[in-house]
């Protein structure tokens, strides 16, 4: 019998850099595909403010004993200047607690608060294009591929991806 993934989606901010931090450290094989390979406060502090000026929800990710152990970042609405398309801008968990299906859960309850807004029709997000386990992971959550390779301004380039919200669970 398996065990339910027990988390805590909570919202954070810079009182939280120094576990936030953490997080990221722990992200690092993530992070060396892209610009930055090594974690530092001014890239946390950095996506935090992103977060806030985009009018995303910037959350940790917390196991039951209450650690941090990933961070998630999403828009109910309003991806592109399109009112009906959400978007998760970022999910990273801690490397010891991937492959567990938690990053699964995770999707499926930002996906939940997504709809309970009922502003969205459709979720985005966006994979770079040599991270296949991340391509493999979204696919297998619903999503699909939604355009060609795109150059992003931070010098990567990603595949966008979509979900339709309607009649999916």
């Amino acid at each position: 019998m398996t065990h339910p993934i027990v988390f805590h989606l909570c919202p954070v901010d810079e009182t939280d850099l120094p576990a936030l931090l953490e997080v990221y450290r722990g992200c690092e094989d993530f992070l060396a595909l892209g610009p930055h390979p090594q974690a530092s406060p001014e890239m946390v502090r950095a996506d935090l403010e992103l977060s806030r000026s985009s009018g995303s929800q910037f959350h940790g990710i917390r196991d039951e004993s209450g650690r941090l152990i990933g961070v998630a970042d999403w828009r109910a609405g309003g991806f592109e200047g399109q009112a009906d398309t959400a978007d998760i801008e970022l999910l990273m968990i801690a490397r010891p607690y991937r492959r567990q299906g938690l990053g699964h859960a995770i999707v499926a309850e930002i996906e939940k608060r997504i709809r309970q807004e009922g502003r969205a029709a459709q979720i985005a997000s966006g994979v770079q294009v040599n991270n296949r386990a991340a391509m493999r992971f979204w696919l297998r959550c619903g999503f699909r591929s939604a355009g060609p390779p795109q150059k992003q301004a931070d010098g990567t380039t990603s595949i966008p991806l979509l979900k339709d919200l309607h009649g999916s669970n």
